[in-house]
């Protein structure tokens, strides 16, 4: 599976905050989107990974980072085992 929409957020994606905003160094790959939404994070130094599943989009759909940010609050719907199923 790809991970194709790639955002660096520097605050961990909170639960239940509608105030949620994509951190302005974010970074999007248009190439492959299917609708998987990486944030990563520092913890302890460590980087933190969380998959949120999204809508699927065509490369030439232009991206909203309002309407992105609104999707992920409603959706919360967190992808669990990405990282084994892109080791197969």
């Amino acid at each position: 599976m790809d991970i194709s929409v790639t955002y660096k957020a520097r605050e961990k994606l909170p639960k239940n905050d509608d105030n949620f905003k994509i951190s302005k160094d974010s970074m999007i790959n248009f190439e492959r989107i299917k609708g998987i939404l990486e944030i990563e994070q520092k913890k302890n130094n460590e980087p933190v990974r969380q998959y949120y599943k999204l809508k699927e989009r065509s490369p030439s759909e232009k991206y909203n980072i309002q309407k992105l940010e609104k999707e992920i609050r409603e959706s919360r719907v967190e992808v669990e085992n990405i990282k084994s199923e892109q080791a197969r």
